[in-house]
């Protein structure tokens, strides 16, 4: 709350779907060293659909007190000048190097392609054996949650 998070983004569109609640946006990113899953409110989604994969956003959540009530606003910057947010250094030419080498990746296979598609096959044949009682969609996007808060072993887990 009040405090600056410097993410990257790690894909140029989030997974978007639908729950009782409404709609979300589940977007991989990474802070630092580690990658996580975000649900992004839909006000902050809507500044992210301006970056690309490899971009950082720098997010605040502000909170002010309105009436004796909580108000929660997100703020959604872009480091100044181009500069990378961690070092205050210009991206070098290796930098966009890594990020063409993970578009590549994504076409043969990448740890979050390989997990949502271990996720929807193991949401369909849990399906199966509860003869449709489930939504797959659901259940592979939990399973794909869960899966991608775990460290990465090489094996796609």
């Amino acid at each position: 709350m009040n405090k600056p998070l410097t993410l990257e983004l790690l894909y140029d569109e989030p997974v978007v779907g639908q729950n009782r609640f409404g709609n979300y946006y589940l977007y991989a990113v990474k802070s630092g060293v580690e990658e996580f899953s975000f649900f992004a409110p839909e006000s902050v989604h809507e500044d992210l659909q301006n970056f690309k994969r490899g971009e950082h956003a720098i997010i605040t959540k502000l909170a002010a007190n309105k009436n004796g009530k909580l108000i929660t606003t997100y703020s959604v910057e872009r480091p100044l000048n181009g500069m990378h947010p961690e070092n205050g250094k210009k991206p070098l030419e290796t930098d966009q190097t890594k990020t063409d080498d993970a578009e590549t990746s994504f076409e043969n296979g990448d740890r979050y392609y390989d997990t949502m598609l271990r996720s929807y096959k193991d949401a369909l044949s849990i399906n199966e054996h509860l003869n449709g009682l489930i939504e797959v969609s659901k259940v592979a996007i939990t399973l794909f949650i869960a899966r991608s808060k775990l460290p990465f072993n090489g094996n796609g887990n």
